[in-house]
């Protein structure tokens, strides 16, 4: 399948030719999800520090091209829920559950509870090294905002956002290019987390498929 995915740097382009094409990707992804098992997609992916497997569709190239990913966002799974941003602009349909967001304000503090890390990437978006930046934040809580199944959610790059667990849920995400090598998140400190998919997610992610599709 030629998937089409904007490479538009332009915000207001990017959601524009994003959201022509959505109807294409949800289609496809639809397809897609009632032929793969949860195994299949899970070795085809890989887990996210927000407790989500990521699963590439296509383009192989996601840095350059932009890319086509489903979202298996797992209930109760150990997650950092970071205020974190991205290199790239962010289109999402939430096909299955509630997506929950909040775009908090990152303040600069000296006396902030929270670290700032820099996020560097290599040559792909599984290759990355946190460092922290020597300096420290507050964040500003801001309205939590929810987006239920059969809509849409943007994000454009360098803003930070975070997101809660709804006990559930599958989304379509397409991803402009990369537009820099860096990114970052705010943490109170390393946080633990563990990017290996057990059986036990692949068991949730099979019931989350059964109930989306």
């Amino acid at each position: 399948m030629n998937i089409p995915v904007s490479r538009a740097e332009d915000y207001e382009r990017f959601v524009e030719e994003t959201a022509a094409a959505f109807p294409e990707h949800i289609e496809f992804v639809g397809n897609h999800l009632a032929s793969a098992g949860a195994a299949e997609l899970a070795e085809a992916g890989s887990m996210h520090a927000d407790g989500f497997i990521k699963v590439p569709i296509g383009p192989e190239d996601g840095i350059n091209d932009g890319q086509l990913r489903i979202h298996l966002w797992l209930p109760n799974r150990q997650r950092t829920g970071e205020p974190h941003s991205h290199p790239w602009h962010l289109g999402s349909y939430v096909m299955h559950g509630v997506y929950v967001e909040e775009l908090p304000q990152i303040v600069p503090d000296p006396d902030g509870l929270f670290e700032v890390h820099t996020v560097t990437y290599g040559e792909s978006s599984d290759d990355r090294d946190a460092v922290m930046a020597g300096e420290r934040a507050r964040i500003e809580d801001a309205e939590i905002a929810e987006y239920p199944a059969g809509s849409y959610h943007w994000i454009p790059s360098r803003i930070h956002h975070r997101t809660y667990d709804s006990g559930g849920m599958v989304t379509v995400a397409a991803m402009s290019p990369r537009f820099e090598n860096f990114s970052q998140f705010v943490a109170m400190g390393a946080g633990d987390f563990d990017p290996t998919i057990s059986d036990e997610d692949i068991d949730a992610a099979d019931q989350l498929l059964r109930d989306a599709i």
